[in-house]
């Protein structure tokens, strides 16, 4: 006798809630008076912890109307709390649960499931993923799948709305005060800060308040907060606020939340922080509501756009979407240390680039949904981790601040005695005498044991305040996992612009301090073993030579880096590298003929490209294998970066194989060696096949037959000539070039051979021999 779906779903809500103990499920399945239309009654609707209710419809397959049920209830109000529906889920149930025995639980474990999402976009449109087709997996992909869907666009868009509305409010009030003669409120800021006075300086400083007041509102409702001192929050916000935060710093480490703020607050004085408080104040309450503080990092992406010196910092903001897809992709060569609750409270993980913490913070979320799949409350692990585990540094107090928010927002009311967040020293020493200089996280390389500079997440606080430790001490080969999106900038000065050394012009390091932190990376590369950091590839190749010696037999390194990375001279070391010390390389490319198209950052407008790596452990001979993806476009959202990681498993018995979600062709995949790295960017599958067999085989393939063809290298026909620095320059008068000629900008329509390393890159895109 067929079992109706009334009954299946409720055996699903058990099973779901089952693995995902967390989640706020109604009493039962299509109940009443859920939505404000008393008479429609959703299949199920979960909620997700941080998250909102999301309305789940199911049928039986073929379920040639599911996706009708499921748009149908969008924009339909919730009667609880009147917030309109944006996302619903439409699930087809195989037809085993209605013929099977569907009170056994394994049951719902073992099958497949088919399922969609529906949202409302901003402009309320209705936005179906996949676009076509539907995702397949088991329970626990569908529990991931539901937990991915809590947050909507539309709610997104809010935030970054109103958190955008609240630092523009705060920093008016500074700039009013500014253009009134008034420059003490600025100034501080700016060495609080230890940046120079500016738009973007004031801007960053209203964020970090903003943030702070945001998450002292999202705290009040985790923690028995003092009455008294809530009612007396709106008639006088500037002292109750500091009062507030001195007590949560004191009797619960909220550090590195509240002192960088505090220490803002105080130093604008207080009429001009106690108007900033009122301007901001509104914004953050609904802020607050929406729960932006634990999602999506928005505070993060505000601040990434505020940074001065982000020309020469090279911080550029890690997409969600993108730091989860390299997330998932570590996580899952990292998962025979996740086998069990012992093991999974005891893995490292590291960011020594950290910026505002996105990519940290998508490594650590992985964590934690590794521990809840394991039927436990990943609270449990919260403070042990954060305390002992979870390990950031950067140069910025600002960025350490927004790392910190996000890492204790996960429970924020889970008392966390210490952080091991740190900002690192950049430029002249502040804790020795002479000409001493610091390289930030880099000087790791060199010692396990170097002294942060202040405050944020460095300090362990004691009862009083004021014993603290301010060492970042890090042996080689402790940690699980390093997730970096270093700096790119170069040591090297190719361009001959009047800033001697680039990559250490940031902070306002004078020109004699930028050679001083040079001459020091030279020294530690010289003296620190066979390391691979080269001038010509950038600070990003020290980094990788950073996270190599930080990694753990057995550990993995997560890394974004410029595309050049696999395939450029200067960076054949980093590819020897990982040949000889590791196993299960993958690598992640977009294929596009626009560099902006082919970034995983927000805006660094080049080409980037994402590699894992598994290290391979002392006794190990397994040759090096290398898995390549390339992608027709970004992971749309965190669902598509979540199903992307899911299918990596089953690409590996295939030579070349395409990814699909749903109907939609999303890339490719191909199996193969560090040489295959020139194959990475190519749109077409059959292309990337084509050349797989030409060099393996010495055959041209074509529709499905091969033809032997001599071939050779290029090597035995010639020599590489010279990089074209050495041939020419813009200008004679510098000293220290290498060239003979003069390049002096030509006619291109007149010019038969005009300068290749010139070229118009937008639109000379092809280049026919």
């Amino acid at each position: 006798m067929p079992i109706n779906e009334r009954t299946t779903n409720g055996f699903l809500l058990r099973a779901l809630m089952k693995i995902a103990p967390k989640w706020k499920g109604v009493e039962g399945v299509e109940e009443t008076g859920l939505l404000e239309d008393h008479a429609k009654q959703p299949d199920l609707c979960l909620t997700s912890p941080g998250g909102h209710p999301v309305i789940i419809e199911t049928e039986y397959s073929p379920a040639n109307t599911v996706d009708e049920d499921a748009i149908s209830r969008l924009g339909e109000t919730y009667a609880k709390d009147q917030q309109l529906v944006d996302v619903s889920i439409a699930v087809k149930l195989p037809t085993q649960l209605g013929t099977g025995t569907t009170s056994n639980p394994e049951l719902f474990e073992q099958v497949n499931y088919e399922f969609a999402v529906f949202s409302r976009t901003p402009d309320a449109t209705i936005q179906r993923w996949p676009e076509s087709g539907y995702c397949e997996g088991k329970l626990r992909d569908l529990a991931n799948f539901i937990d991915h869907t809590s947050i909507s666009d539309r709610a997104l868009a809010e935030g970054a709305n109103l958190f955008e509305k609240a630092v523009t409010a705060g920093a008016g009030i500074i700039e009013r005060q500014s253009s009134m003669g008034l420059k003490i409120p600025e100034e501080r800021i700016a060495k609080i800060l230890k940046q120079e006075a500016s738009t973007q300086t004031t801007y960053m400083a209203m964020a970090i308040i903003t943030n702070a007041i945001v998450f002292y509102e999202v705290l009040s409702t985790h923690l028995d907060l003092d009455r008294a001192d809530q009612d007396a929050f709106s008639l006088n916000s500037y002292a109750v606020l500091l009062k507030e935060w001195d007590k949560l710093v004191q009797n619960i480490n909220y550090w590195p939340i509240f002192n960088l703020a505090s220490k803002l607050l105080r130093d604008i004085t207080r009429p001009i922080g106690l108007e900033v408080v009122e301007a901001i104040l509104p914004y953050s309450s609904q802020l607050a509501r929406l729960g932006t503080t634990s999602l999506y990092d928005l505070s993060g992406q505000m601040f990434q756009t505020l940074i001065a010196d982000r020309k020469f910092l090279a911080t550029f903001y890690t997409l969600p979407s993108s730091a989860a897809l390299l997330a998932e992709i570590a996580l899952s060569q990292l998962s025979e240390n996740l086998t069990s609750a012992e093991k999974v409270a005891k893995v490292q993980i590291a960011d020594l680039a950290c910026g505002t913490g996105t990519l940290l913070c998508a490594a650590y979320r992985s964590i934690l949904r590794k521990y809840q799949a394991l039927g436990l409350d990943d609270a449990d692990i919260h403070a042990t981790m954060v305390e002992n585990n979870v390990i950031a540094a950067d140069i910025m107090p600002a960025a350490t601040h927004m790392t910190a928010a996000q890492i204790l927002s996960f429970h924020p009311a889970e008392q966390v005695n210490r952080t091991r967040i740190y900002t690192m020293p950049y430029g002249p020493s502040e804790s020795k005498t002479g000409r001493d200089v610091s390289l930030g996280t880099l000087d790791l390389m060199s010692s396990d044991t170097v002294n942060s500079l202040f405050g944020t997440g460095s300090e362990e606080l004691q009862v009083n305040l004021r014993e603290s430790v301010t060492q970042l001490d890090l042996p080689n080969e402790s940690l699980d996992l390093v997730i970096m999106n270093p700096p790119f900038t170069r040591p090297t000065n190719h361009k001959r612009t009047t800033v001697p050394v680039p990559s250490f012009a940031g902070l306002a390091n004078s020109e004699d301090e930028q050679r001083l932190m040079s001459q020091k990376l030279k020294t530690i590369k010289r003296t620190g073993g066979p390391l691979i950091g080269n001038g010509n590839a950038g600070l990003a190749s020290n980094f990788f030579d950073l996270a190599h010696m930080k990694t753990k037999p057995g550990g993995v390194i997560a890394l974004v880096l410029p595309i050049t990375a696999l395939s450029g001279s200067a960076w054949s070391g980093l590819r020897d590298v990982l040949d000889k010390h590791y196993i299960n390389v993958i690598v992640v490319s977009i294929a596009s003929g626009v560099s902006l198209d082919r970034s995983f950052s927000a805006d660094t407008n080049m080409a980037e490209c994402l590699i894992v790596a598994k290290k391979k452990t002392a006794c190990s001979h397994v040759q090096s294998t290398w898995q390549f993806l390339t992608l027709r476009k970004r992971p749309f959202n965190l669902l598509e970066a979540m199903e992307i990681a899911r299918r990596l498993p089953s690409l590996n018995n295939q030579l070349v194989s395409s990814i699909r979600i749903g109907d939609d062709e999303i890339g490719h995949h191909f199996n193969g060696q560090s040489s295959d790295c020139k194959l990475v960017g190519l749109q077409s599958s059959e292309l990337a096949r084509f050349f797989l067999v030409l060099q393996t085989n010495s055959e041209i393939w074509l529709r499905g037959q091969s033809y032997p063809i001599p071939l050779t290298k290029l090597e035995k026909l010639g020599t590489r000539g010279k990089v074209d620095r050495d041939v020419g320059v813009t200008n004679m008068d510098i000293p220290g070039h290498r060239a003979p000629f003069k390049v002096a900008k030509g006619d291109p329509g007149n010019s038969q051979y005009p300068l290749l390393w010139a070229h118009d890159h937008t639109s000379q895109t092809r280049l026919f021999v």
